[in-house]
C-alpha cells in the first residue's frame, strides 16, 4: 500500500509539467514572431523584402488558416463567406502572413466575444477583396490614421502583447503586390480590416 501511494504521488505533477511546457512553448512562439517582425522591418528599410510569386488558391489558404485556429481554440466562431475557388498569383507566404495577422488581431482584441467574420470577394475580374471583421474594442477615430504606422500602439491596446509592427509589415506587403489596405472601425463596436489584391 505504501509503494502504491508513492507511485500515485509521483504521477500527480505530470499535468503541472505539461502545463509549464505548454506555456513555455507559447512564449517561445511569441518571441519568434517578434524577432521575425523586427527582421521584416529591417528588410523593408533596406529594400530587401523579396516577393516570390506563385499561383495558389487563396480560398483554400484561408480555409486552412481558419481550421488551424479553431482546432487550437474550439470556442472560436469564425464565419467565412467566399467563392469556392479563387486563384491568385502572389507571394503565398507573405499573403498568409497578412491573413494570419488580421485573424490573430481580430481574436486578440475581442476579449468578450469569439465571433469573427471573414469575407473574400472577387471585384470585377482582376481584383479580390478580403476583410476580417470582429466585434471587439474598436479603434478611436483620432487614432485610425496611425494604425499602419511603425510601432503604433493605441492606448486601448496597452494590455496586449506586441511591438506594433504587424500591420506596418502587412501594409508594405500588400502595397508591394499593387494592392490597397485599410480599416473601418468604431470604438467599442469592433473593427474591419481589409485589403485588395490584383489576381495577377
Amino acid at each position: 500500500l505504501q509503494i502504491a501511494s508513492r507511485y500515485i504521488t509521483m504521477e500527480k505533477p505530470k499535468p503541472i509539467i505539461e502545463e509549464f511546457v505548454g506555456r513555455s512553448l507559447k512564449q517561445t512562439d511569441k518571441l519568434t514572431f517578434l524577432i521575425n517582425d523586427l527582421l521584416d522591418v529591417t528588410k523593408i528599410h533596406s529594400g530587401k523584402l523579396q516577393l516570390n510569386y506563385n499561383e495558389f488558391n487563396i480560398t483554400e489558404l484561408l480555409g486552412e488558416l481558419v481550421t488551424a485556429l479553431q482546432a487550437e481554440d474550439h470556442s472560436l466562431n469564425i464565419v467565412v463567406n467566399s467563392p469556392e475557388n479563387i486563384t491568385v498569383k502572389a507571394d503565398q507566404y507573405r499573403i498568409e502572413q497578412v491573413l494570419n495577422n488580421f485573424l490573430s488581431n481580430a481574436i486578440k482584441y475581442s476579449p468578450d466575444t469569439k465571433d469573427v467574420s471573414v469575407q473574400l470577394l472577387l471585384q470585377e475580374e482582376h481584383t479580390i477583396y478580403v476583410s476580417v471583421k470582429d466585434n471587439g474594442i474598436g479603434i478611436p477615430k483620432d487614432k485610425q490614421s496611425y494604425v499602419f504606422d511603425r510601432f503604433f500602439r493605441a492606448e486601448e491596446s496597452n494590455n496586449y502583447s506586441g511591438l506594433g509592427l504587424g500591420l506596418y509589415i502587412c501594409k508594405d506587403i500588400i502595397e508591394r503586390h499593387g494592392g490597397t489596405i485599410g480599416l473601418d472601425s468604431e470604438e467599442g463596436q469592433g473593427s474591419t480590416f481589409w485589403f485588395t489584391l490584383p489576381i495577377k
